[in-house]
């Protein structure tokens, strides 16, 4: 069991990208809900990753009906977070710096 806990842990950290990278010891340090932390750095991470990436998100714009840039798929996903009610900063999951030591 340790050892298939150990690989598991290590595919985490390995190919789940920034986003998770990011949620998982932010959620593990304030207890924030996953996905809401994912929602959360999701725009921040997109347009980070925006030189690899920009090209199929393009084309995931265009399948949503979006005109087939990466701009669009960005402000759609912005909108759908303002929509629901996701936060735009982490200070909206009451997380401060507090335990940043």
């Amino acid at each position: 069991m340790m050892s298939a806990a150990a690989m598991g842990a290590t595919a985490f950290q390995k190919a789940l990208g920034a986003i998770h990278a990011l949620s998982h010891p932010v959620g593990a340090l304030y207890d924030t809900h996953h996905g809401l932390t994912n929602a959360v750095f999701m725009p921040y991470v997109l347009a980070f990753n925006r030189p690899a990436i920009e090209d199929k998100i393009a084309r995931l714009a265009a399948y949503l009906g979006l005109a087939p840039t990466f701009d669009a798929f960005l402000a759609w996903v912005l909108e759908l977070r303002a929509e629901i009610g996701i936060p735009h900063t982490l200070a909206g999951l009451k997380v401060d710096d507090a335990n940043s030591t």
